[in-house]
């Protein structure tokens, strides 16, 4: 690790006759044993500051505090790799790389199970120069994961991202991707994941420059053949159509200006002449304006001074309505009370005759039995004559007692009359709904009162009549009785009948005071029930009031809220319509601004042209106005769909579909054809029906449909040279080279830049061995000091390129331990460098035969052999370094 971190220190070894200068990236790939130690140590180092790259992939061994410790210091990071780092790296790692590596652009984290949401969101949130993200085999992300994506704010934006193995990401994660990213977004790899097939065709027309492809090891959105080129050309047409609106804009501003400068010296005359009579008119217009206005004002003071006298007249109306309606209801008022007093005075008159008409068959039952006995009806009629005072006293005072009740219950309603006078006349507006209630209440009460006496007083009378009855009749039966015992047995029966007399009379009487017990104990039922009437009455009415305020509140509500419905459905309707005739008004511009193209003919030249008839302008090629008024020809095989494509062969037109299903493939395969419509579905024009044909500009037209150099897997064309996984072809006919990439599928002619960068690789090896041979001459014949320069060079260093393009090396040992160097004997084969190609190739000396293949029984010389010479080889690093290191 000391040697890791002190790689770029000056060095004062004499030996040394290179120094490299300071590396900004370093890779520790498979170093399983990096731990908490090795990462406390990085970070204290203080070249990490300035690292651009650093991979740490399959160290298994990470710590936790110490990484984040470490991320601290990381603030010019770009690139950083812990693919198959598995459960070493957590979610706080991944949130501490977000928080302070905002210069971060490419981020792997292949096989890293810890990762969750949380890490996501600080990388999307924070890093805002994200361009490509790998989250292989991360198995803790789901739906909620991929949230922040769909406000992420990435600059330029990001390219590439890898969810292969996450199943818990689905549809709706894979939404938000495509609602925050599509804009920049080219390669999508979802294998693995719950994410539908449906769901990515539905995303699928937002990607530009992407296209679906499903297969055995990849689903997602794969990049079009130079989708780069694409965007620049994209980026071109708007300048082009910018330039062209630009031109068309200057010509029509100098025409404007030409016409501007005929009518000012047409209209300077003009003014000459008319300004006295402009002048004269905008005097007359003033003093019109001014009496006009004048009269207004006079209007608009007679108007408000009657409506002010109309205010005053309704309001005296109203006043005087009030009033009236204030006297009807104190008159219905006093007509009411004077009826309930009329009627309880009524009540108490008849109630006295009936009594005065009991007590006189009272009498009469008396004075009957006095007849029979005049000692007794002296002593009775004494008796009544006593009773009789003492009911006229109490008559007497019960009628006192009434008097002085009815004058204090006249001077009580007399009172209350003048306070709901005065109340009412304070509040008359509070109390005029409570007055109407009120008198509501009470002549309901009255008439249920009249009800429930009529009905008392029938039952009264008709018990009355039949007490009455019984007694006429016993006293008749009793008197036949008398009358015939009389004739047979009156001396011996006067006794005996005054003693059933005697019986009789106190039956009478206790019958009298039962009945009187029931009477007071009907009263008092018939008192408890109209009292729990009215507290019913009242709490009805209370609930009732309650639940009127809240209808009335709900209706309010209801109301408000559908008056609001339909101003909103209007401003809808309005503005729908207004947009629908916006649009249409637009069409008819836009119709009426393409058909200003005429196309006419040059006699001289021989060939069309098309002038503007609006703004004179003259194209010899077809503008795309008169493009766009074509009528689109349809697929000559399926004749219903649109064609897209036409065959020069063929000299037949084909849409999408059947141009991928039947013309695609076969004999048909290498005819020259062309696409109808650019990317922006816009007509082209081809000029003299070359297939295909470029632009006016000389660019060709890279969003035709599969227009490139035919190379990959499905053709059969050798490379001219391979660096990584890019290969260079030799395109003959258009004289330049088209580089190809086989991971990726994507093609260009202008050179990449991972092929420069290995260039300068395999030119700085070169050198590298050229200093390596160097140093071993020296170092033999200084004799020992070969130990030296392998502090620095690295002898038997074997380094090449896997298929995916990473490095793979092999260092043995440089103290004479290595076994594979035991019993060396020399090789046939001798290992040398084509400055040509720029390759390494072997040479047999036996056979003569010479390959760019590494041999199987090529050895590599030990560190001493042929004389001390050492064997040296340059590190190839991964594209985007700065440098290499010297092994």
């Amino acid at each position: 690790m000391h040697a890791l971190v002190t790689t770029a220190a000056p060095s004062t070894n004499p030996t040394h006759t290179h120094t490299p200068p300071f590396r900004s990236y370093l890779h520790l790939v498979g170093c399983f044993q990096v731990s908490k130690v090795a990462i406390q140590a990085l970070a204290a180092s203080g070249f990490v500051r300035r690292l651009e790259d650093l991979s740490l992939a399959g160290c298994v061994r990470l710590h936790e505090a110490a990484f984040i410790n470490l991320a601290h210091n990381l603030g010019c990071l770009r690139n950083l790799n812990l693919a198959g780092c598995t459960e070493a790296v957590t979610d706080k790692m991944v949130e501490a790389v977000g928080r302070h590596c905002p210069l971060l652009e490419h981020i792997d984290l292949t096989e890293c199970e810890g990762v969750g949401a949380h890490g996501v969101k600080s990388l999307v949130v924070h890093c805002r120069r994200m361009i490509s993200m790998d989250f292989t085999g991360c198995n803790r992300l789901n739906d909620v994961a991929m949230l922040p994506f769909a406000d992420a704010t990435f600059k330029p934006g990001i390219e590439t991202l890898v969810l292969v193995g996450c199943p818990g990401i689905g549809d709706t994660g894979l939404s938000w991707i495509c609602d925050g990213v599509f804009d920049s977004l080219v390669l999508l790899n979802i294998k693995g994941t719950r994410c539908t097939t449906s769901a990515l065709r539905s995303c699928l027309d937002r990607f530009r420059y992407s296209k679906m492809r499903k297969n055995n090891t990849f689903m997602g959105l794969y990049p079009e053949r130079r989708w780069k080129d694409r965007v620049i050309i994209n980026e071109y047409g708007t300048i082009y159509r910018s330039a062209a609106k630009l031109q068309a804009a200057y010509r029509a501003r100098v025409g404007r200006r030409l016409a501007q400068e005929a009518k000012e010296k047409f209209y300077r005359n003009w003014v000459a002449t008319h300004l006295q009579a402009m002048w004269r008119s905008k005097q007359a217009r003033a003093f019109y304006e001014l009496l006009r206005w004048e009269k207004a004002r006079k209007d608009e003071a007679q108007m408000v001074l009657a409506g002010f006298a109309k205010i005053i007249a309704a309001m005296e109306i109203l006043q005087g309505l009030r009033e009236e309606a204030y006297l009807a209801l104190a008159n219905k008022c006093a007509i009411v009370v004077q009826a309930v007093y009329r009627g309880r005075c009524g009540r108490r008159r008849v109630a006295r005759i009936l009594d005065n008409l009991r007590i006189q068959r009272i009498l009469e039952d008396r004075c009957a039995r006095l007849l029979q006995r005049v000692y007794r009806g002296h002593v009775g009629k004494l008796r009544f004559k006593q009773m009789l005072k003492e009911h006229r006293e109490w008559l007497a005072k019960c009628i006192k007692s009434a008097s002085k009740l009815q004058r204090v219950w006249r001077g009580k309603q007399a009172r209350r009359r003048v306070a709901a006078h005065r109340y009412a006349i304070e509040h008359r507006a509070e109390l005029e709904q409570y007055s109407a209630t009120l008198l509501q209440n009470r002549f309901r009460l009255y008439r249920c009162k009249n009800i429930i006496a009529r009905a008392q007083a029938e039952k009264a009378r008709a018990a009355v009549a039949a007490l009455y009855v019984q007694t006429a009749w016993r006293a008749r039966c009793a008197r036949m009785e008398l009358d015939i015992r009389k004739q047979v047995r009156q001396q011996e029966l006067e006794e005996k009948a005054a003693i059933a007399l005697q019986c009789l009379f106190r039956c009478h009487k206790a019958r009298a005071i039962v009945q009187e017990l029931k009477d007071a104990r009907d009263d008092y039922a018939r008192r408890l029930d109209e009292a729990a009437y009215m507290v019913q009455r009242a709490y009805r009415g209370y609930q009732a009031r309650l639940k009127v305020l809240a209808l009335r509140e709900n209706m309010d509500d209801l109301q408000r809220k559908m008056i609001e419905l339909e101003n909103w459905a209007a401003i809808r309707i309005q503005s729908g319509y207004r947009g629908f005739g916006g649009r249409k008004l637009y069409k008819i511009a836009m119709d009426e601004h393409k058909r200003a193209w005429k196309e006419m003919y040059d006699q001289e030249e021989m060939r069309p042209f098309y002038y503007n008839q609006v703004t004179g302008e003259i194209r010899w090629r077809k503008p795309q106005a008169l493009l766009d008024l074509m009528r689109r020809p349809l697929c000559t095989n399926c004749e219903f769909y649109e064609a897209a494509v036409e065959c020069q062969h063929c000299c037949e037109f084909y849409c999408n579909q059947c141009w991928d299903q039947v013309h695609c493939g076969g004999k048909r395969r290498n005819h020259k054809f062309r696409s109808l419509f650019d990317f922006y579905n816009s007509r082209v024009d081809y000029g003299d029906d070359e297939f295909p044909s470029k632009w006016p500009t000389e660019i060709e037209q890279d969003d035709m449909i599969g227009w490139q150099l035919r190379v990959g897997e499905d053709h059969e064309r050798e490379p001219a040279a391979i660096q990584g996984v890019w290969q260079r072809f030799d395109d003959e006919e258009a004289g330049r080279n088209f580089f190809y990439n086989t991971l990726t599928n994507e093609g260009m002619y202008d050179k990449p830049p991972e092929w420069s960068q290995l260039e300068a690789a395999e030119e700085a090896k070169a050198v590298a061995e050229e200093e390596a041979k160097k140093a071993a001459e020296a170092s033999s014949a200084w004799g020992g000091a070969v130990g030296n320069v392998a502090a620095t060079i690295e002898p038997g260093y074997d380094a090449g390129y896997d298929e995916a393009g990473y490095e793979h090396s092999h260092y043995p040992a440089i103290d004479g331990s290595d076994t594979a160097n035991a019993g060396y004997e020399v090789s046939v084969w001798t290992k040398a460098w084509d400055e040509s190609s720029g390759v390494p190739y072997f040479y047999n000396s036996v056979t003569g035969e010479s390959t760019y293949d590494r041999p199987p029984d090529y050895q590599q010389p030990a560190a001493g052999a042929y004389g001390g010479h050492v064997d040296t080889e340059i590190v190839p690093v991964a594209m985007g370094d700065t440098g290499v290191f010297l092994k």
